[in-house]
């Protein structure tokens, strides 16, 4: 799971939509995945 991107700061110019899809967390292609997994060390 990860944070979207363009999160952090100027939302106040996005549309609902926009800030709606931001909330929460996405998750990882599966390809990103197995890379990640080496680099944490306890996941």
């Amino acid at each position: 799971m990860h944070r979207r991107v363009n999160q952090n700061h100027f939302n106040a110019r996005d549309t609902g939509e926009e800030t709606r899809s931001k909330r929460g967390y996405k998750q990882l292609l599966g390809t990103n995945e197995k890379d990640m997994k080496k680099i944490l060390p306890y996941s």
